[in-house]
């Protein structure tokens, strides 16, 4: 029995007494059956969409990655011709437009090399809470389905447990990125603040 009526009983005593012992019975009401199965099912529902949501992400960013190529080419190009456009007025400082372009990356490689790697990086944040719900769920829906199982129970809510720490953690360190780039921007307003120009 659980959480409603009376609590679930665990064993308690150490192996060697267990024959010493009277057996302990380890069950769940009927209204604790009722809460978990409805919580399993929201929580391998919220599994499911965070699965999908994180193959968008991976698709999108291989979508936008084939794209970029062309995007970049075609600005390489431009560019290209607007060098030597400026070199023929001799604007170029003597150097040659290939020679510029070999040390310029286009804006498009480096936009795009800076969004893949944070689109990689949130997918498998994403993926681990995701993961850890999932089993949690599926778990449970064992334990309801059959004879209750409390090694599995066990494990059910050390995964649940795992993603709430794993959240925590993660919370915690968006905090603190968060406080450090508003320190950050109050320092870098500051200097600016005070920041005269040579001979002003």
């Amino acid at each position: 029995r659980g959480l409603h009526g009376h609590r679930p009983t665990f064993a308690s005593t150490p192996p060697s007494m267990e024959s010493e012992t009277t057996p302990t019975v380890t069950t769940l009401s009927a209204n604790d059956r009722e809460a978990l199965r409805g919580l399993a099912q929201w929580a391998r529902m919220l599994a499911i969409i965070g699965f999908v949501m994180t193959g968008i992400m991976i698709v999108f960013a291989i979508g936008m990655s084939l794209l970029m190529g062309p995007m970049v080419d075609r600005a390489a190009a431009q560019q290209q011709q607007l060098l030597q456009e400026v070199y023929a007025n001799g604007g170029t400082g003597g150097l040659p437009p290939e020679e510029l372009m070999r040390h310029r990356t286009g804006p498009g490689t480096f936009f795009g090399g800076i969004y893949m790697f944070f689109v990689v990086v949130f997918g498998a944040i994403y993926l681990i809470p995701t993961v850890l719900l999932y089993r949690f769920a599926v778990r449970v829906r064992r334990v309801l389905d059959g004879p209750f199982d409390a090694p599995l129970f066990t494990s059910a809510l050390h995964a649940h447990r795992r993603m709430y720490k794993f959240m925590g953690i993660l919370t915690l360190v968006l905090l603190g990125l968060y406080l450090l780039v508003l320190i950050g921007a109050a320092l870098f307003t500051t200097a600016m603040q005070q920041w005269r120009p040579p001979g002003g």
